[in-house]
């Protein structure tokens, strides 16, 4: 009788999941619609441009008018586009439609170069980022973008210290 009671839980484990159903069925990826997104913002007339010997490139396209600079324990509301250097858009927030909610962003939580990029931007800030991978995620062994060039848009529209 006792492995028939060790085996019960089991059994019944595998009976409420084939009474389920396709759990599944239906479903389909539907990559975000990243079509409300602005078009790349042009370096070439930036009002700052930042060249760091490792490799960190911070263009900055408008200063910002707040009077408090970030520094890298800040948060911020504000809106980006992470584009690969082939023009792909890989992440936005404005993705689905979204031009009027800012995310909010910590600067902690966030890879080195976009960190480090953002140190000394304020309230209106328009910029834009290019970070090498060893800024990004080229310490991962298994990120997807580990091998990637990234470049970032970034709207700044609060700074909450």
């Amino acid at each position: 009788m006792k492995p028939i009671k060790h085996l019960l839980p089991a059994l019944l484990l595998v009976i409420a999941t084939a009474s389920c159903g396709d759990w599944n069925s239906g479903f389909q990826f539907k990559p975000p619609d990243t079509s409300t997104a602005p078009a790349p913002y042009d370096t070439a007339n930036a009002v700052r441009k930042v060249f760091r010997p490792d490799g960190l490139k911070i263009y900055t396209i408008i200063e910002g008018t707040g009077t408090i600079p970030m520094t890298e324990v800040d948060r911020f509301f504000g809106f980006y586009t992470l584009r690969l250097s082939n023009g792909k858009i890989e992440e936005s927030t404005y993705s689905d439609g979204n031009t009027t909610t800012p995310t909010l962003l910590s600067l902690t939580g966030l890879i080195r170069g976009f960190r480090e990029g953002m140190i000394g931007q304020k309230e209106g800030a328009r910029v834009v980022l290019i970070i090498p991978p060893a800024l990004g995620y080229g310490s991962s062994s298994t990120h997807p973008l580990r091998s990637d060039t990234l470049r970032f848009d970034i709207d700044v529209t609060t700074i909450i210290d």
